[in-house]
């Protein structure tokens, strides 16, 4: 999963991306069913609300981070690749279509979006 993308779709009044979200993902992603690794770009933990929370998060492996100079995006998409597995993100992913294939992208892409106070994962039809 491409954490960080799906961090930005809830802010606080501050704009800053709300750490308690991290687990309330995770959870949820358990909860239908997934085994999910939750992915997110190296400077992720300076746009968070606590920071020392995100960073215990990820001391306990609840998510990675991308290697230094990788987006999450690449990873995440390299991972399901390798993994032959389907990927969860809001991002379609434009950039990366030569390199992955806009069909195999559109095929294994499982969004996940907020919307009303609820996480609401959509299926590719």
């Amino acid at each position: 999963m491409d954490l960080t993308n799906i961090l930005y779709e809830d802010r606080d009044e501050d704009r800053n991306l709300q750490t308690n979200n991290v687990l309330r993902i995770r959870d949820l992603l358990i909860s239908k069913g997934f085994d999910p690794r939750l992915v997110v770009d190296a400077n992720t933990s300076h746009n968070v609300d606590d920071e020392k929370e995100f960073e215990k998060l990820e001391e306990i492996n609840v998510f990675k981070k991308a290697p230094a100079g990788r987006k999450a995006d690449w990873t995440v998409l390299m991972l399901a690749e390798r993994n032959n597995c389907r990927f969860i993100t809001n991002d379609l992913y434009r950039n990366y279509r030569d390199e992955f294939s806009k069909d195999w992208i559109e095929e294994n892409r499982i969004t996940l979006i907020f919307a009303e106070g609820q996480w609401l994962l959509e299926y590719p039809k």
